[in-house]
């Protein structure tokens, strides 16, 4: 779904404008949602199928973040500068998605979770992550709205 989406996105984008990023955010907490509801119903064996709904939603919210997210980092940066911006965010990205599985990791680790109960606090910190990233991203959004006027 990420892929479809991502194809699709300059048309989204140009319907949605600097919302395309708060869209994104919100159909993944929503997808968030539907996999903590989906994984107290439906858990064992059949739990994959059950879950491809908020999957697929997942996966075309983060292709509405990933781009739209990039554009509003680099919109500022100097033009002479836009390699190196460019480096330093794919960098910077690389970086947080290591990071955040080896904090994943060390909190599983640490509590010994297993299970219904490590998917559950995996999907439960992703949605509090998600917030704050839906916080930042109406933040951005308003911002740029501000700069159109």
């Amino acid at each position: 779904m990420f892929a479809v989406v991502s194809l699709s996105l300059v048309p989204i984008q140009r319907r949605l404008g600097v919302r395309t990023l708060v869209w994104g955010v919100a159909l993944q907490l929503i997808a968030l949602v539907g996999f903590l509801l989906v994984s107290f119903i439906a858990w064992g064996p059949s739990l994959i199928w059950w879950a491809q709904p908020a999957l697929v939603l997942l996966g075309a919210g983060q292709a509405l973040v990933f781009s739209p997210l990039a554009q509003a980092v680099v919109r500022e940066v100097p033009v002479e500068a836009a390699g190196l911006s460019g480096g330093m965010f794919s960098t910077v990205q690389q970086l947080a998605l290591s990071l955040g599985v080896i904090a994943i990791g060390a909190v599983t680790t640490a509590t010994g979770w297993s299970g219904r109960e490590e998917v559950v606090a995996g999907f439960v910190l992703d949605a509090v992550l998600a917030c704050g990233v839906l916080a930042v991203a109406l933040v951005l959004t308003a911002a740029a709205g501000r700069g159109h006027r």
